[in-house]
């Protein structure tokens, strides 16, 4: 029987990863893809455009029927992907949408083999910084952020219906641990756009915490695994994160602005100096309240990313899967970040090479 595919999210950084690896991988299969503007991207073979607008709540009624009586395995990695985001934004993307597929799926889709929901490591964090300003507890669950809020719910809605699930939980993705290249910039990237240009004279959290990354390529193979093994038994859940391997703040820091340095120095600018890492409690008590006075616009977005940055910086612990969970560990960061902040650099060349444009505060620069 041939295998067709529906994916959501197809072109997002891990879209534009995943996509080659199932042509790839599953040559006799198709692939329909859902986007809010079909043509947007080079036609492929076996792979078709289906206008679909997932922010529109009856979403689901404009999938034609014939869709539904061919689809074999269903690929949901669509979402809002803001840590910062209103809670009820997150919950429209990234729960209601994957309820809306799930139904779906359930009821409409007979040849069904495998559902594949792209949740987040988070959901299960290892720990949370209680006193951060996107801090959400709910029944008896902590999260750090709407993010993490919505992509557990939407996990409980996958679960709660009667599918062949697999959900797949990547920790925060970087690039390709070969190559550094990925599709877009997101999550920790912002902090390369930043420290390029000395606009981030502190990180707040702690330079012994753990931060889990975790390579494209590691994820994109947990979800080739999700799709091409049977879901046995079903609710299967695959982790993509480096574990116990995962960099430290202080190696992360250090590492990015070696290799943005290095980058800077041979484009002739100047180099730039390594963020202090400072606690939560000091960072709110001492440099917050001067920052809010004296920032510029661009200065004071650059506040709300320490903000959303801060409990990923704070993990006193790693990540530890249950024994019955498949993990796929990314490879030692130590060899792959180097390449990925070097892609960062080279696709961002003007941003890695702007002039520095420093704080002023000297109780701040000496931290």
């Amino acid at each position: 029987m041939s295998r067709h595919i529906l994916i959501t999210g197809a072109t997002g950084a891990l879209g534009k990863g995943v996509m080659p690896a199932l042509q790839a991988s599953m040559p006799d299969a198709r692939f329909t893809v859902l986007t809010r503007r079909p043509g947007q991207q080079p036609a492929v073979p076996r792979v078709t455009e289906l206008r679909c607008d997932l922010a529109d709540s009856q979403w689901t009624r404009s999938l034609p029927d014939d869709l539904a009586r061919s689809v074999t395995g269903v690929l949901h990695m669509a979402a809002d992907v803001r840590w910062n985001a209103a809670a009820e934004d997150a919950l429209k993307m990234n729960t209601r949408v994957c309820a809306a597929l799930a139904d779906w799926a359930q009821s409409c889709c007979d040849r069904l083999e495998v559902f594949c929901y792209v949740s987040t490591a988070y959901v299960e964090a290892p720990s949370h910084l209680k006193g951060s300003p996107g801090f959400i507890q709910h029944e008896d669950r902590l999260y750090n952020n709407s993010y993490e809020y919505s992509k557990s719910l939407g996990e409980r809605e996958v679960l709660a219906r009667k599918l062949p699930s697999v959900i797949v939980r990547p920790s925060l993705i970087l690039g390709d641990s070969r190559t550094g290249e990925i599709g877009s910039f997101n999550g920790l990237y912002t902090l390369l756009r930043f420290a390029s240009q000395g606009l981030m004279p502190i990180v707040a959290g702690t330079g012994q915490a753990y931060v889990d990354t975790v390579s494209l390529d590691t994820v994109v193979d947990a979800v080739l695994l999700a799709l091409t093994r049977p879901p046995t038994p079903a609710g299967r859940i695959t982790w993509a994160i480096s574990g116990e391997n995962a960099p430290r703040v202080q190696d992360l820091m250090e590492t990015c602005v070696t290799g943005l340095n290095q980058f800077r120095t041979a484009g002739g600018a100047t180099s730039i100096e390594p963020p202090a890492v400072v606690r939560y409690e000091t960072y709110q008590r001492l440099y917050r309240p001067w920052f809010e006075q004296q920032a510029s616009s661009i200065q004071k977005r650059m506040l709300e990313y320490i903000d959303v940055f801060t409990p990923y910086f704070s993990m006193t612990d790693v990540f530890r899967p249950e024994a019955s969970h498949d993990v796929l560990i990314s490879p030692d960061w130590r060899t792959t970040l180097p390449r990925i902040i070097g892609y960062w650099c080279e696709a961002n060349r003007p941003t890695a090479l702007k002039p520095l444009r420093p704080w002023n505060n000297p109780r701040v620069a000496t931290a």
